[in-house]
């Protein structure tokens, strides 16, 4: 059993409904396109990570955010060869339309039960701002967690090493003896790889198939906390 546990939030613990996949897949067709695979899809907004990624310690205005989702919408398109065929400048407006809520995981209230019944400190590490707090309250999962780390407030974000160096003095526990997990390669497993944490990548639509220590949903959890496999062994 780990002697502590971090989550990412979104896209870990909880997505957004409609699903921001599906929202692009509709507008697509809606405007005569191509059935976009969901998997390509999703290969492409894990490529925006690495190369456009959101900064919440810099956008911190509505302007901001307009103009940076604005270009990041075109190069979305440009990956997934549509933009001769749809505007990127309309999906912005198509989407922010939308009524969209963070809803939990199907996974994510049971596992946070089972962990804190064997008393397991629970962790959040997240890329947002402090509207996270609220979000939590909403969601009903404040108390699960010991503490909440929050880049805007931090003004450290990932995949910052720095960031990841915060979080582990939080927890105030050695590094490979925490389980980390989170849905990014290139923001939670590796830097948290690198830190020395037991970091595992949620990968449902098995973007990594070649990963060790990747799981696929986090029903999977209950087998890493009870695995016989040495989190120091995990953690390399």
């Amino acid at each position: 059993m780990p002697q502590a546990v971090i989550f990412d939030f979104a896209e870990t613990l909880a997505h957004l409904e409609p699903d921001k996949g599906e929202t692009l897949q509709n507008f697509v067709l809606e405007r005569g396109g191509p059935k976009l695979d969901a998997a390509d899809i999703g290969r492409a907004f894990k490529c925006l990570e690495v190369t456009n990624p959101y900064s919440s310690v810099e956008i911190r205005k509505n302007e901001q955010r307009e103009h940076f989702y604005r270009l990041y919408n075109r190069h979305l398109f440009q990956l997934l060869g549509v933009e001769h065929l749809v505007s990127s400048d309309e999906y912005y407006t198509y989407a922010m339309s939308r009524e969209r809520r963070w809803q939990l995981s199907p996974h994510a209230l049971p596992l946070l039960r089972k962990l804190k019944t064997h008393s397991v400190p629970i962790y959040l590490a997240s890329n947002f701002d402090s509207r996270l707090r609220k979000m939590l309250q909403e969601l009903k999962i404040s108390e699960y967690f010991e503490k909440v780390l929050i880049s805007q407030e931090m003004m450290l974000e990932k995949p910052d090493l720095d960031f990841y160096r915060a979080v582990l003095e939080a927890t105030s526990l050695p590094a490979p003896s925490v389980v980390y997990i989170g849905d990014s390669y290139s923001l939670d497993f590796l830097p948290a790889r690198q830190t020395g944490f037991a970091a595992y990548l949620l990968d449902p639509l098995e973007l990594y198939p070649h990963l060790d220590f990747r799981i696929s949903s986090l029903d999977e959890v209950d087998a890493l906390m009870l695995s016989k496999v040495s989190l120091k062994d995990c953690s390399r």
